[in-house]
Order: structure tokens, then C-alpha cells, then sequence
């Protein structure tokens, strides 16, 4: 059986509903990823959340909700801590406007705390990690060096390393830290699954072509630049081909749209599908997920 690993943080998620009351539930991007790759392969793959939490009930909470979704939640419990949480507003069009509360997250205790294994072999067993730079923000610069030396290890040994460059403002102390931190982890990547609106506030005038030769350039050796509604631009194979949006989804909410597509275009492409038939399943799970309220839709929506 397939095995992958999705590093990062869950957070706890309040999502404002039509009556200004609102819905908790359990989201973050990397989160979501694992989600949706579990659900998409139907028990086809064992789905790895590295991650760190506190020890509460809404600890407890939380992990029992990761649990059901199938994931294998390898978690470092944090003595007198609690999760993040962040409130989702949406407007009329399916846009966000997000307010987080994460200064004493556990995750920023993730591969510190505990004595760990030799970073050339932590991920030794997986086929493929997963990590964005959301995950990296959270993260003590000694455990960013772990996550890239562990990640590295495990490239040079088969592991295909994924990576979305998800850029957040708040969480770095300016642009040119982000910068380097994305650049180290281009040196450890296989896919790349950038948004181009993320690259163009960390690169200024970037176009996806741009993105895709600065990844290539980093030794890259497959980039989906994602530009929302807009066409979906692929390097692979040595040739770059646009798959444009083929599903006309009216938005309620397109927070989980980017972490949909990853999770199914990313199954894909571990299983041997096609960069088109990939695209394509990520393309009609993404249009699924803007069409209902929250990071993670209810199973019975996720479709297959």
C-alpha cells in the first residue's frame, strides 16, 4: 500500500454561516491535503498528519476528528497546551477574509521537544511527503533544518517530496525570509504546486512561466502553477502544457480549493495517472469543495 506523510498543523476552524453564528470544525492547509487524499483513495493509500498538539479536550477533540478521517495522526502532545484556531469570514463571491489566533500554537514545539529519530531516516518509509511553507512558518529555524535534512534524506533515497509555496504574510517576520525559506525547499522538492497569486507577492511581476523556470532552476522536476479560476499551467516531462478550468463552479467558499486540488492531483500522479487525467481530477475536486462552506466538505460531497 501506498504510504504518504502530510507535516503540518491542524487548526481549530470557526466558519461564520449566513445567521452570523458559526461552525467549528477542524482545517489547515497541509490538513486538508491529507483529508482529501485519504477520502480520494478509498483505502488505496495510508495517509501519514505529522503534527503537534496540546493536551485538553479540545486536544482530544481534535485528534479524535483527524482520527475519523482515517488519517494515522503521528502527534507530539504538548503539556498545557491548546490548538490553534482561526475564524472564517466569507462574502458573496466565496472570498475569505481569515483571523487567526496562533502565537502559542503546540506546533511551534514540532520536532524539538522530543528525542527523534535520525533525520535520514524519518521519512525513510514513506513513497511520498507533503509540506507548504504555512508549515514552515510554524516551525523554530533548528526544526526548519530538521523538516529540509529529513526531507532531503529521504529524496535521495526514492521519497517524491511535494510542495506548495501557501504564503501567508502574518506568520513571517518580513518577505525575504519566506523568500529563502521557499528557496530552501525547492532544493528538496519533486512537485511544486504553487499558486501564482503566492509567488507574485513573494516575487513581484511573476507570470506562471517565471514560476515555473525559478522552480525548475531549483532542480524541480514537475511544477503546477495554480492561478485559481485562470488556467492551470504544468511543467513535466521536459514539456509545459495549460489546462484551463473546465468546471464553472459557482463559489460559496473557496478555502480548501488549493488543498482539494493538491490531494487529488498528487494521488494521481503517485498511482502513475497522467499529468491530464491528474489535472483533471483536481480540477473537478476543487469544484466540488468551493461549492459548500468550510476547508473540508462532508464525505458524502467529496465524490469520487
Amino acid at each position: 500500500m501506498i504510504r504518504i506523510a502530510a507535516v503540518g498543523e491542524c487548526m481549530v476552524e470557526f466558519t461564520q454561516n449566513p445567521d452570523a453564528t458559526f461552525r467549528m470544525g477542524f482545517a489547515g492547509d497541509t490538513y486538508n491535503t491529507a483529508v482529501y487524499l485519504h477520502r480520494a483513495a478509498h483505502g488505496g493509500a495510508e495517509v501519514h498528519y505529522v503534527t503537534a498538539t496540546g493536551d485538553d479536550w479540545l486536544s482530544e477533540t481534535q485528534l479524535t476528528a483527524m482520527r475519523s478521517e482515517g488519517l494515522i495522526v503521528d502527534a507530539l502532545r504538548i503539556a498545557n497546551a491548546s490548538p490553534s484556531l482561526y475564524l472564517v469570514s466569507t462574502d458573496k463571491v466565496g472570498e475569505r477574509t481569515f483571523t487567526y489566533y496562533r502565537e502559542a500554537s503546540p506546533v511551534r514545539r514540532l520536532f524539538l521537544d522530543v528525542p527523534l529519530p535520525s533525520a535520514d531516516s524519518f521519512f525513510a518509509s514513506f513513497d511520498m511527503v507533503y509540506f507548504s511553507a504555512i508549515t514552515l512558518q510554524m516551525l523554530a529555524p533548528q526544526a526548519r533544518e530538521f523538516l529540509w535534512d529529513a526531507l532531503g534524506a529521504a529524496r535521495a533515497s526514492g521519497t517524491t517530496v511535494a510542495f506548495d509555496s501557501n504564503y501567508r504574510a502574518r506568520g513571517w517576520a518580513n518577505v525575504t525570509e519566506a523568500v529563502q525559506a521557499v528557496d530552501r525547499s525547492i532544493a528538496v522538492t519533486d512537485i511544486a504546486l504553487p499558486s501564482l497569486s503566492d509567488e507574485q507577492m513573494l516575487h513581484c511581476g511573476s507570470t506562471g512561466q517565471s514560476v515555473i523556470d525559478r522552480y525548475r532552476q531549483g532542480g524541480v522536476r514537475e511544477v503546477v502553477v495554480k492561478d485559481g479560476a485562470g488556467d492551470c499551467l504544468v511543467y513535466a516531462h521536459g514539456s509545459t502544457h495549460h489546462f484551463p478550468t473546465t468546471l464553472q463552479a459557482h463559489p460559496v467558499d473557496t478555502t480548501g480549493a488549493g488543498d482539494s486540488f493538491n490531494a487529488a492531483y498528487l494521488l494521481g500522479r503517485i498511482l502513475g495517472h497522467s499529468v491530464e487525467k491528474s489535472v483533471g481530477k483536481a480540477h473537478r475536486l476543487a469544484g466540488r469543495v468551493i461549492q459548500h462552506p468550510g476547508a473540508i466538505i462532508s464525505r458524502n460531497k467529496s465524490g469520487k
